[in-house]
Protein backbone atom coordinates (compact mmCIF):
# COMPACT_ATOMS: atom_id res chain seq x y z
CA UNK A 1 0.00 0.00 0.00
CA UNK A 2 2.73 2.33 0.65
CA UNK A 3 4.04 1.75 -2.86
CA UNK A 4 0.77 3.07 -4.30
CA UNK A 5 0.95 0.36 -7.25
CA UNK A 6 -1.98 -1.83 -8.22
CA UNK A 7 -1.89 -4.43 -10.10
CA UNK A 8 -5.49 -5.59 -12.22
CA UNK A 9 -6.71 -8.11 -14.82
CA UNK A 10 -8.68 -8.27 -17.62
CA UNK A 11 -10.76 -10.50 -19.43
CA UNK A 12 -12.60 -9.73 -22.45
CA UNK A 13 -14.41 -11.62 -25.61
CA UNK A 14 -16.73 -10.69 -28.41
CA UNK A 15 -18.86 -12.96 -30.20
CA UNK A 16 -20.44 -12.40 -33.86
CA UNK A 17 -22.61 -14.66 -35.66
CA UNK A 18 -24.63 -14.21 -39.18
CA UNK A 19 -26.37 -16.26 -41.28
CA UNK A 20 -25.23 -15.71 -45.14
CA UNK A 21 -27.09 -17.13 -47.80
CA UNK A 22 -27.21 -20.69 -46.72
CA UNK A 23 -24.07 -20.90 -44.61
CA UNK A 24 -23.54 -19.77 -40.98
CA UNK A 25 -20.38 -17.26 -40.36
CA UNK A 26 -19.12 -16.64 -36.90
CA UNK A 27 -15.79 -14.62 -35.58
CA UNK A 28 -15.01 -14.70 -31.92
CA UNK A 29 -11.71 -12.85 -30.25
CA UNK A 30 -10.48 -13.20 -26.91
CA UNK A 31 -8.47 -10.51 -24.76
CA UNK A 32 -6.47 -11.24 -21.41
CA UNK A 33 -4.35 -8.96 -19.87
CA UNK A 34 -2.03 -8.77 -16.28
CA UNK A 35 -1.16 -4.77 -15.93
CA UNK A 36 0.58 -2.32 -13.02
CA UNK A 37 0.13 0.93 -12.56
CA UNK A 38 1.89 3.36 -10.04
CA UNK A 39 -1.21 5.39 -8.67
CA UNK A 40 0.26 8.49 -6.98
CA UNK A 41 -2.86 9.84 -6.57
CA UNK A 42 -3.01 8.24 -2.82
CA UNK A 43 -0.36 10.48 -1.56
CA UNK A 44 -2.07 13.53 -1.91
CA UNK A 45 -4.35 15.23 0.69
CA UNK A 46 -7.65 16.88 -1.25
CA UNK A 47 -7.90 19.53 1.84
CA UNK A 48 -4.28 21.12 0.73
CA UNK A 49 -2.97 22.14 -2.27
CA UNK A 50 -1.35 19.88 -4.79
CA UNK A 51 -0.86 19.48 -8.23
CA UNK A 52 -3.16 20.05 -10.56
CA UNK A 53 -2.18 17.18 -12.74
CA UNK A 54 -0.79 13.35 -11.76
CA UNK A 55 0.41 11.00 -13.66
CA UNK A 56 0.07 7.54 -13.60
CA UNK A 57 2.22 5.03 -15.50
CA UNK A 58 1.37 1.61 -16.18
CA UNK A 59 2.52 -0.83 -18.23
CA UNK A 60 1.35 -5.10 -19.04
CA UNK A 61 1.50 -8.20 -21.05
CA UNK A 62 -1.70 -8.78 -23.11
CA UNK A 63 -2.69 -11.98 -24.76
CA UNK A 64 -5.36 -12.14 -27.86
CA UNK A 65 -6.84 -14.66 -29.23
CA UNK A 66 -9.37 -15.02 -32.80
CA UNK A 67 -11.44 -18.02 -33.59
CA UNK A 68 -12.96 -16.33 -37.28
CA UNK A 69 -14.18 -19.98 -38.16
CA UNK A 70 -13.92 -18.72 -41.93
CA UNK A 71 -10.68 -19.22 -42.87
CA UNK A 72 -8.67 -21.01 -39.96
CA UNK A 73 -5.39 -19.41 -40.21
CA UNK A 74 -3.86 -18.64 -36.93
CA UNK A 75 -2.23 -15.07 -35.87
CA UNK A 76 0.96 -14.47 -36.02
CA UNK A 77 1.62 -13.20 -32.69
CA UNK A 78 -0.57 -13.85 -30.07
CA UNK A 79 1.37 -11.77 -26.58
CA UNK A 80 2.01 -8.28 -26.76
CA UNK A 81 3.31 -5.68 -24.67
CA UNK A 82 1.65 -2.22 -23.39
CA UNK A 83 2.59 0.90 -21.77
CA UNK A 84 0.66 3.93 -21.26
CA UNK A 85 0.45 7.03 -19.10
CA UNK A 86 -2.45 8.46 -17.48
CA UNK A 87 -3.08 12.07 -16.01
CA UNK A 88 -5.65 12.70 -13.57
CA UNK A 89 -6.47 16.35 -13.31
CA UNK A 90 -8.19 17.70 -9.70
CA UNK A 91 -11.25 19.04 -11.97
CA UNK A 92 -12.44 14.86 -12.24
CA UNK A 93 -10.86 15.38 -16.17
CA UNK A 94 -8.95 12.46 -17.52
CA UNK A 95 -6.22 12.04 -20.19
CA UNK A 96 -4.23 9.06 -21.28
CA UNK A 97 -1.63 7.49 -24.07
CA UNK A 98 -1.30 4.06 -24.50
CA UNK A 99 1.35 2.03 -26.99
CA UNK A 100 0.57 -1.41 -28.01
CA UNK A 101 3.21 -3.47 -29.48
CA UNK A 102 4.36 -7.16 -30.34
CA UNK A 103 0.90 -8.46 -31.74
CA UNK A 104 -0.34 -5.16 -32.61
CA UNK A 105 0.77 -1.49 -33.37
CA UNK A 106 -1.29 0.71 -31.77
CA UNK A 107 -1.58 3.79 -30.20
CA UNK A 108 -4.37 5.19 -28.24
CA UNK A 109 -5.53 8.50 -26.88
CA UNK A 110 -8.20 9.29 -24.51
CA UNK A 111 -10.01 11.72 -22.57
CA UNK A 112 -12.71 11.22 -19.83
CA UNK A 113 -14.47 13.22 -17.37
CA UNK A 114 -15.92 12.07 -14.16
CA UNK A 115 -20.03 13.68 -13.28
Amino acid sequence: PDAHVKIGSAFQTLRLRADQGSARVSWAEYDAALGVVLDASATIDPKKRGPEFILMPYGGFAWSGVDNGITGIPEDNSFGLFLGLGAKSRSNVTFGIELRLVDQTALALSAGMVF
